[in-house]
């Protein structure tokens, strides 16, 4: 007895969708665990101006390397880290998040 299934779920399915898919299989007994598999690999945001774009929600002040202030220097007024934005989103968010700050590059 007993049994596991793995269900891939594409990056376009709605969350209405996946509310919908869960209820459905709780009321059948199972218990869905979720989680993230793969990804692109390792992401770096270009540091070329022409390759940002300013999307809704991201701030004229946030820098990328080699912009990115060392911790022992003076931050600018304007700056607004990546990493602080990055840590409020939810995993549903970070695909748009990361698109709307423009283009990257992946190794």
């Amino acid at each position: 007895g007993g049994g596991c299934a793995v269900t891939l779920i594409p990056d376009n399915f709605s969350e209405a969708s996946m509310k919908n898919l869960l209820v459905e299989l709780s009321q059948c007994r199972f218990d869905p665990y979720l989680t993230s598999v793969g990804g692109s690999g390792l992401g770096v945001l270009s540091p070329y101006a022409e390759h940002r774009s300013l999307g809704a929600g991201v701030s004229r002040g946030q820098v990328t390397p080699p912009e990115t202030p060392d911790e022992a220097e003076d931050v600018p007024p304007n700056y607004d880290s990546i990493r602080a934005s990055f840590e409020t989103k939810s995993t549903s968010e970070l695909p748009g998040w990361a698109h709307d700050l423009g283009k990257w590059l992946y190794v």
